[in-house]
């Protein structure tokens, strides 16, 4: 349901904001446990920042109170700068502390000279959640239903509806989720943890929020990244199907270009659209099983799923590189790999509140819209692509006229208008937040610079070590524009990769961690102690090899075998010892092999804990490696003081 249903709605009600001026006390931030699951390697203090649910005097009810849960991950200087990054998650409706598990250390190079701080969104996560998990359970329930669309859109509305009057029965004011709220309370920690100021980074729906802030807070921001950025004039519903469409032209033109892609999967539009009508004509249910919550699932494949799972896909960079398989494959009626990156989109459903999602959306995004203009724009577009996302359009406004919400103040619709520093990122494939509207953002900030990253889809931030890098080094110094030199050495998507079947080792050193082994020579240094045969590492580049320095080797293992992208319910048996320079090191195998990735590890737990990973795209490919690389890697390995 959520493929069929919410892609559109995902990413579509984000134009949010109300005027908001009423007293209120100085907010204060109260200490408190961390609700989540600590990272190890970091400084972090946990606690809540108290705020008026709404600062509207007109709308505020007698509970008109709210917890937003925060974490400070401190800097690792001891003097730091005195202006910390907040980090605005997208949604609206995305929880943020649940995930910074694993987002954590994407951050560190800010961390080398501030504080971050993360937060969960108001109605989100641990601050007071308003979340609906009998639609996730729908979301499952009809994924092998043969259900027409107009009993899709009615199940899902029915349900929604039903959690906002739970909401309202628990307390919840929904009138006051908005992104102007949202702006109020960011201002709010900010002065609550004793900050004059912060820079901010805003993701898909929280570069909303960030505009927002820099709007109605300017005195609060001292700079600003925007990342996958949804400007506030921009209309997600009435131009859905335009940047629809342009994602999927790019991506059959990126294969096009592409010499073995286009060997290897020719004609890939026309095939793209011969199969949609194939399976519309013969749908499919696939019996599969769910490597995300340990369940088998049945999942119908027709052209509905085909599309809308595709155009999901595109989010993510690393699933780009495998969509021309996924559509030769389901040409053939072999939907392996896709039905599992299916299931993973509906699992991220327990970490996102919809709700809050609809809530944010009816009050701010579809008063500014309407079904007609959605149609206007749709002219001369491919059918299928008509059919299925215009029926998504309608539904979302069908929602929110039942839903119920505010009138906006026409300010909610217009360009911010801002001389803060800002940095402006987008990825070409980007399906929701196109290049397009980074430039319109552009336009009225007149103190920003605009990159775009070639084969990225949405937001650059997770997929690229060079866009983390400008990043870091923007908000270092927001009076100079980054170096963007590495750009150039941002690859497109993978869309063929041959095996490694010969490699070639070379002494390698890392003063950073403090070791020293052999590498295959020719790899790139992605990061000290991550190598690649590419320069820019992306999730589908690898194979790789890895060294890390773990505080305790159950905190790797729940975060990267458990807990993380494996997905395996236990630590696999060792496979093997080795005794290399008087430590015994345990091999392990893990794999995934719905996302093609095969993976050794070499750990040993001492008075240290060490790591060392070699990751490839086959079994075959990870035997070679495993002989010719992983265990020269560890007869070589020496901590160099």
């Amino acid at each position: 349901m959520r493929k069929l249903t919410c892609l559109v709605v995902i990413l579509s009600a984000f134009v949010l904001g109300t005027s908001l001026a009423v007293a209120q006390d100085s907010p204060a931030f109260e200490p408190s446990p961390c609700g989540f699951n600590r990272p190890g390697g970091f400084t972090i203090e946990c606690g809540y920042v108290t705020v008026p649910e709404s600062r509207d005097p007109a709308l505020a009810d007698d509970t008109n109170e709210l917890q937003l849960a925060v974490a400070i991950f401190r800097s690792y200087t001891a003097e730091p700068d005195t202006a910390p990054l907040i980090y605005l998650d997208g949604g609206p409706g995305g929880q943020t502390l649940s995930t910074v598990e694993y987002l954590a250390g994407l951050f560190q190079p800010f961390l080398q000279n501030r504080d971050v701080i993360f937060f969960d969104q108001r109605g989100v996560g641990l601050s007071q959640a308003i979340d609906c998990p009998a639609y996730t359970d729908l979301s499952y329930d009809v994924l092998g239903q043969d259900l027409d669309f107009d009993e899709l859109v009615q199940l899902a509305n029915d349900t929604l509806l039903v959690c906002r009057d739970d909401a309202i029965a628990a307390g919840a004011n929904l009138s006051a989720y908005t992104s102007a709220e949202n702006a109020a309370d960011v201002r709010d920690i900010v002065t609550a943890l004793g900050y004059e100021q912060a820079d901010l980074l805003g993701v898909s729906y929280g570069t909303r929020l960030a505009l927002t802030v820099m709007r109605d807070y300017p005195e609060v921001v001292r700079s600003v990244i925007l990342d996958a950025v949804l400007p506030l004039q921009a209309n997600p519903d009435s131009e859905f199907l335009i940047n629809a469409q342009r994602a999927f032209t790019t991506l059959f033109e990126g294969c096009a270009k592409d010499a073995a892609c286009d060997q290897l999967y020719p004609d890939l539009e026309t095939v793209f659209y011969d199969t949609v009508q194939q399976v519309n004509e013969q749908p499919e249910v696939v019996s599969t099983f769910d490597y995300f919550t340990g369940q088998p699932r049945d999942v119908l494949i027709n052209g509905d799923t085909l599309i809308s799972g595709l155009f999901g896909l595109m989010y993510q960079t690393g699933e780009i590189a495998n969509l021309p398989r996924y559509i030769y494959e389901a040409a053939d009626g072999v939907y392996d790999g896709f039905v599992d990156d299916l299931l993973y989109t509906v699992f991220q459903g327990d970490y996102f509140d919809e709700v809050m999602f609809t809530a944010v959306g009816c009050n701010e995004e579809t008063p500014f819209d309407t079904y007609e203009a959605a149609m206007a724009s749709s002219e001369g577009l491919p059918e299928p692509l008509t059919e299925i996302f215009l029926a998504q359009i309608e539904s979302s406004f069908t929602l929110c006229d039942a839903w119920g919400g505010l009138q906006p103040g026409a300010i909610e619709n217009e360009p911010v208008v801002s001389d803060i520093p800002t940095l402006i990122t987008v990825g070409e494939y980007d399906p929701i937040t196109p290049p397009r509207w980074a430039r319109l953002t552009a336009e009225t900030l007149s103190n920003s610079y605009l990159y775009e990253f070639p084969g990225i889809g949405h937001a650059t931030f997770a997929a690229s070590n060079c866009a983390i890098g400008m990043m870091a080094a923007f908000v270092h110094d927001p009076t100079t524009a980054p170096d963007s030199s590495c750009i150039e050495n941002v690859p497109p998507p993978l869309f063929a990769v041959a095996e490694i079947t010969a490699i070639n080792n070379r002494p390698y050193t890392s003063d950073d961690l403090g070791f020293s082994s052999v590498v295959p020579e020719g790899w790139y240094q992605i990061e000290p102690g991550l190598l690649s045969p590419y320069p820019e590492m992306e999730p589908t580049a690898i194979p790789v090899i890895a060294f890390r320095f773990p505080i305790t080797l159950d905190d790797y293992v729940r975060q990267i075998i458990t807990g993380g992208f494996y997905a395996y319910d236990e630590l696999p048996p060792s496979a093997a010892t080795i005794r290399a320079n008087g430590r015994d090191w345990n091999i392990y195998q893990v794999e995934r092999p719905d996302q093609d990735v095969y993976t050794s590890f070499a750990f040993f737990e001492g008075d240290r804990t060490y790591v060392i990973g070699v990751t490839a795209t086959t079994e075959t490919e990870r035997d070679y490696l495993y002989n010719a690389l992983l265990i020269p890697a560890v007869e070589a390995f020496e901590i160099v003081e």
